[in-house]
């Protein structure tokens, strides 16, 4: 279980001692280009042989400096890395990120080969490019990498935005031997430590006086510069699996926010304020709450939708909502990235016909405004920018905005970017658990509850002598099962993915006679017909016709293949599947043996599957139901939701058995 545990600057939660010996005066535990040799001749590593790589050392030092006058943060980092098999040569590739206003140097990279060997890292093999609008990456690749080498580099960061220092990561997909962070903050600048995963080995702090030019003065004062120092040892991999937000919430890491700063004689200048004036802050921010009520925005926007009002009789405020929702979906392009602000004035975006996350539901909410229904901006991070903090009203762990919006008496989440999306159908990336609705009057968490992934499938099969079957299929979706159906047919209207899906299980697969009903519907089922042959299905052995009736599950593997998971499984949503097949028995067999039937049932009602065989007049009916309504299992139940799938996959693989008569 992940346990996030809140440090202040002056009273560190963790501290196991206070040192009356400067830490600065301690030896950095790398010594650049000497890596050990037992390094050099390590093989394997033996609490983790099936390692590919591993961290010797991981080592970094922040310090907050007024050296010059000009305030800074400055982060040295130095790693090394030994390569025991030739999968782990991707970590021979090495990609930098740093933020608009950052700034890397001194960057150094040495490969040292099994057998004494020494390859520099030469100036003209190093690049930078820019990954978005707000980050670069400085990139790099190591020379002669060879099995059992040894890698090693360092860079320097600095910037003089000190409201966040850079994360630290103790822990990564490669076991960890050694990991060590120093820091080194002077008394005036009062920082949070956000530290989540296991606890640090070795935690010390202390503090020494030293001169410090004050910033905006030309003069020197005594100060108190706090220095700390945290290390882990032996930390192993967090390996992926299916089923997570992100990696980031679960890496053992720390993190720093800026709180509050005062200098000598002065005034405490607070950083972090609470969240109602936060609320109120971004609703008269020219980028976001000004967007909103903006008479430009609101004009562009009017003009646009009042035909489709009036083509469409709406009345009433919720319909025209409604259709606004529709029309700026079909409209409007989604270019990909996330913003809760934004970075031009929603008329334009409009014009354009392309945004950003934020301005497409910040223009929702424009309309919204417009016509005067209670709606609200909901703040929150996706699942692959991690989970959100309660606590502290942190603006930058946000990366996504949502309108929140009373339609036909209910409250409900309206999520611009995809046709295919219906009313209260948000994204599945921003599935996150919550969000925070950014109300002046009454700002909080709100729990998000998806709605569930739906699918029918109908088979009617007649298997031939031979092992061939015909098969006849309808099928209906509904919630994130029609929403991934409809996007598909965005980018193929003829449905020929279909065909593709089919032929992943069954190569020889021929599709013909598809029909879809409510393709462009995105508030009904979408209904699916159509016709497969399928050469080979059955197998004959002997007087002994064997046929597989779990023609496409839902799951064709178990997506858990850890043999202990740390971390938790989180499901984005509810999911409901239901496959019922039909079957004669071929001509000239009767029937030998059915599977048995039964329910398996996950604990506290979250979720069961049923199989159920059965035969009446010569016709075979078999139903397989799987349905999963708890979204979060804890490590601990992790055998379980595991064990739940093993039984779905063996079950599947049960076959019904014809005798030749």
């Amino acid at each position: 279980m992940t346990r996030l545990y809140l440090v202040r600057q002056a009273s560190l939660a963790l501290l196991l001692s206070t040192l009356s010996f400067s830490l600065s005066a301690q030896k950095a535990p790398l010594k650049w280009g000497k890596p050990e040799a037992h390094e050099l001749s390590m093989a394997v590593y033996e609490p983790d042989t099936a390692a590919a790589a591993v961290l010797l050392g991981d080592y970094a030092e922040i310090s907050v400096d007024l050296g010059d006058g000009n305030l800074r943060y400055v982060f040295e980092h130095h790693r090394r890395i030994k390569i025991l098999k030739r999968s782990g040569f991707r970590y021979a590739d090495v990609a930098i990120a740093f933020h608009t206003g950052q700034e890397v140097s001194a960057l150094k990279a040495q490969t040292f080969t099994p057998d004494g060997q020494v390859f520099e890292l030469g100036k003209e093999a190093i690049f930078q490019e820019q990954s978005t609008k707000d980050w670069s990456q400085m990139k790099f690749s190591f020379p002669q990498v060879t099995e059992g080498a040894v890698l090693e580099y360092r860079y320097r960061l600095s910037t003089e935005n000190i409201f966040q220092l850079r994360e630290w990561y103790f822990q990564s997909e490669i076991p960890t031997i050694w990991s060590e962070l120093r820091l080194s903050i002077p008394e005036w600048y009062d920082y949070i430590f956000l530290t989540q995963g296991r606890q640090v080995d070795i935690s010390e702090e202390d503090s020494r006086e030293k001169p410090i030019r004050i910033p905006g003065s030309a003069s020197s004062i005594q100060a108190k510069i706090n220095s700390y120092r945290f290390v882990m040892e032996n930390v192993p991999a967090l390996k992926e699996e299916a089923y997570i937000t992100t990696m980031d919430d679960y890496l053992a890491r720390m993190r720093f926010q800026l709180r509050s700063i005062q200098y000598p004689k002065s005034y405490l200048q607070p950083i972090l304020s609470d969240w109602p004036t936060l609320a109120k802050e971004l609703n008269e921010n020219e980028y976001f709450g000004k967007q909103i009520t903006k008479k430009k925005n609101q004009k562009a926007l009017l003009e646009a939708l009042e035909p489709i009002w009036a083509e469409a009789g709406a009345a009433t405020k919720e319909s025209k909502a409604l259709l606004a929702y529709q029309y700026l979906n079909k409209t409007l392009e989604w270019d990909g990235t996330y913003s809760i602000a934004a970075n031009q004035d929603l008329a334009d975006c409009l014009e354009k016909k392309k945004a950003n996350s934020g301005e497409l539901n910040l223009m929702m909410l424009c309309v919204l405004n417009a016509l005067e229904i209670e709606a609200y901006p909901v703040l929150l991070s996706t699942r692959d920018h991690g989970k959100m903090l309660e606590l502290y009203p942190i603006l930058g762990q946000f990366n996504h905005v949502m309108a929140v919006a009373s339609l036909n008496g209910q409250m409900q989440v309206l999520d611009l970017g995809s046709p295919s999306r219906p009313p209260g159908c948000p994204r599945v990336n921003a599935l996150n658990g919550q969000g925070w609705m950014a109300s002046e009057a009454n700002p909080q968490w709100l729990q998000l509850t998806p709605p569930e992934a739906k699918a029918m499938n109908m088979y009617h099969m007649e298997v031939d002598e031979e092992g061939g079957a015909t098969v006849s299929v309808t099928a209906k979706y509904e919630g994130y099962d029609a929403v991934e159906f409809r996007e598909e047919l965005q980018e193929d209207n003829d449905g020929r993915f279909l065909a593709a899906t089919w032929e992943k299980t069954y190569p020889d697969a021929q599709i013909s006679q598809v029909a879809f009903e409510d393709a462009d519907s995105p508030l009904a089922s979408l209904k699916v017909t159509y016709e497969e042959r399928l050469p080979g299905l059955a197998q004959a052995i002997g007087d002994f016709l064997y046929v597989s009736p779990a023609l496409m599950p839902a799951f064709q593997e178990n997506p858990f293949k850890l043999e202990e998971r740390t971390y938790p499984v989180e499901i984005p949503y509810p999911v409901k599947v239901q496959d019922i097949l039909f079957l004669k028995a071929p001509e000239g067999y009767a029937l030998e043996s059915l599977p048995e039937s039964g329910r398996i049932s996950l604990p506290n009602g979250g979720g069961k599957f049923d199989y159920l065989f059965s035969e009446k007049g010569g016709q075979i009916q078999v139903i397989y139901k799987i349905e999963i309504t708890q979204l979060t299992f804890k490590p601990e139940e992790y055998p379980v939701i595991k064990n739940f799938f093993n039984i779905i996959l063996e079950k599947q693989g049960e076959q019904i058995v014809f005798r030749k008569i």
